[in-house]
């Protein structure tokens, strides 16, 4: 009998990078080892080499993807392709919440292909945007912080002049659009 094999799918979380920096994907890391100490064939997807991750003696193949952020539509045919050069059933992982959202978005497509071990697309757009988030955990009784939602510097000028319990943490609405938004980013930083 074949075993299974586990892709896991990570992304680069910084475009600009062209060397190794001590960079890893934890989630990736863990999953990969997880699955490697239970006799899982895992073959890693990321866009490129410079992952420290990658190197787990548990990896057993290492497939280099297309950047999701540049092309969607490369990495589904590329992820469908690939499918079809391992052998057995063939799990595919995500080890980011972008992953995660891809994976999703693309879930009809890659299903025919690959298990999909990812929420429905329905669960993650209620996830990823913290707005709804709140909403629906405020819907459902669990208890949240107080949380504000100001849709411009002006309002959170105006928020800061009357709070006064410290400390508070400042989160993107959606992090995935936030943090590919470079100059955004380094406005806050």
């Amino acid at each position: 009998m074949t075993r299974p094999t586990a892709f896991v799918i990570s992304h680069e979380p910084d475009r600009t990078r062209r060397q190794k920096n001590k960079a890893i994907s934890i989630i990736a890391l863990t999953l990969t080892r997880a699955l490697g100490r239970e006799d899982v064939n895992v073959v890693r997807v990321h866009p490129n080499l410079l992952d420290d991750s990658l190197a787990s003696k548990y990896c057993s193949a290492i497939e280099i993807c297309p950047d999701m952020y540049e092309s969607e539509d490369s990495l589904v045919q590329f992820l469908r392709g690939l499918s079809s050069r391992y052998a057995g059933k063939k799990v595919l992982i995500p080890a980011s919440d972008d992953c995660s959202i891809f994976l999703a978005k693309h879930e009809n497509e890659l299903s025919e292909d690959f298990i999909l071990l990812n929420p429905s697309a329905l669960t993650m757009k209620s996830v990823k945007n913290k707005r709804l988030q709140y909403e629906l955990a405020n819907a459902t009784g669990v208890p949240i912080p107080v949380t504000f939602f100001p849709e411009d510097f002006e309002e959170v000028a105006g928020l800061s002049e009357t709070l006064s319990d410290f400390p508070y943490i400042i989160k993107p609405v959606e992090a995935q659009k936030w943090r590919l938004t470079r100059s955004l980013a380094s406005e806050f930083i």
